[in-house]
């Protein structure tokens, strides 16, 4: 089989020798520039050895993202194997729901593609321009060895400018009511719309602390819920015997959703909408204290260069949240975005209790859950943070 070749820099060789998926545009011969956007390639390194095989993109930062290091045939055969294998994984390791992340990208080994299923409906996200390409293989595959009601395409990621790829968001299987569903986590019930939901539909990516949540909540606790989504936290915390449970969040149709699920659920959480970064230091004054107080904000940034002001953000939102938790009381809080340390993150946690004249003590830490996998040797697939605090 005749690809095209690329040739890795003298001297800059070693991050992606060492086991790192990706090679930049700067790591390479710049020899490149004329091969297709999407075209199967061959690296080899500075001395001319094979060294892999994977898709490249020359417009993009990200030039090369490699499928494998042994010289095999890239096929509908090598794609079938990639995600049995990703199937396989995760019927082992999620017990405790009918939804959970399928393909977590360059974790198993499909560099740029996410695929979530919730119960019967599946969501798919191809996020590099390699992959792409292969969009109509990689449908018939998950249809043929899930058998879902309805595949949904959520190609409206922002990753996909990065590729030169357009947005889109559509249905690759049924009808667009088929993209509704219902899914069951912890013993709870949600309706989830894949196709139109926040993200790909409730975040999968926080079951297991949805869980752990719980273990705070002791009976007739006041708890608050920032950013609520589709109401998963504040669910888990009235299942758990709090009392008053007050949820945030600025989207109408997320809290129309969370409304019904609360309701599907026998559940009463009272749902507000409002800019929780905006109104945020006025909740003491209307709502007084509460036991637990959980926020969970989407990403604050999506690039190195907007980290300080996300840093920024997070201890405004941090000193708010301390400023409504009672002494002796539970904060929890977690980041998104792994262009933020987690030592970065408790910092601003640090500094805002100081701001607040608060204490804190550090009880748990945690991350995305087994459906997430991290690549040890890719720590860009470990972005979720989530810590929980006891403020005095």
């Amino acid at each position: 089989m005749s690809l095209y070749q690329l040739r890795l820099r003298r001297k800059l060789e070693k991050r992606y020798l060492h086991g790192h998926d990706w090679i930049f545009s700067n790591e390479l011969e710049p020899d490149f520039k004329e091969i297709p956007v999407g075209a199967l390639c061959d690296v080899l390194t500075a001395d001319g050895k094979w060294a892999g095989r994977g898709y490249v993109n020359p417009s993009s930062l990200i030039t090369f993202r490699v499928l494998t290091r042994i010289q095999e045939e890239i096929n509908i055969n090598f794609f079938r194997k990639k995600l049995s294998a990703a199937i396989q994984l995760r019927k082992k390791v999620i017990l405790t729901s009918d939804s959970y992340r399928v393909v977590y990208a360059e974790s198993d080994g499909l560099p740029g593609l996410l695929v979530d299923l919730y119960n019967d409906v599946i969501s798919v996200q191809i996020n590099s321009a390699g992959l792409e390409t292969q969009k109509e293989i990689i449908i018939q595959l998950l249809d043929e060895l899930l058998s879902p009601k309805a595949i949904v395409l959520r190609n409206d990621h922002y990753h996909r400018s990065l590729e030169n790829l357009p947005e889109e968001q559509k249905m690759a299987k049924g009808t667009e009511e088929d993209a509704k569903t219902m899914m069951t986590e912890h013993g709870l019930m949600y309706e989830v719309d894949v196709l139109s939901g926040q993200k790909t539909g409730l975040y999968l990516d926080q079951r297991d602390n949805r869980l752990w949540f719980k273990t705070l909540i002791q009976k007739n606790d006041r708890v608050f819920d920032g950013f609520c989504n589709e109401g998963g936290f504040a669910l888990n915390a009235k299942k758990a015997g709090a009392g008053e449970v007050i949820a945030i969040d600025i989207a109408e149709h997320v809290l129309e959703r969370a409304k019904a699920n609360a309701h599907r659920n026998n559940l009463e959480v009272e749902f507000r909408k409002a800019d929780l970064m905006k109104v945020g230091f006025e909740l003491k004054e209307e709502m007084g204290l509460f036991n637990v107080v959980n926020l969970d904000p989407p990403n604050f940034t999506r690039n190195r260069k907007t980290v300080p002001v996300a840093l920024k953000g997070y201890e405004k939102m941090h000193r708010m949240g301390i400023s409504i938790t009672k002494p002796g009381g539970f904060l929890v809080t977690a980041s998104c975005s792994h262009h933020i340390t987690a030592e970065a993150f408790v910092d601003t946690v640090r500094v805002a209790a100081y701001k607040e004249g608060r204490t804190l003590k550090l009880i748990h830490k945690s991350t995305h859950p087994a459906d997430h996998p991290v690549n040890p040797n890719m720590m860009e697939t470990e972005y979720l943070k989530l810590f929980a605090f006891q403020v005095g």
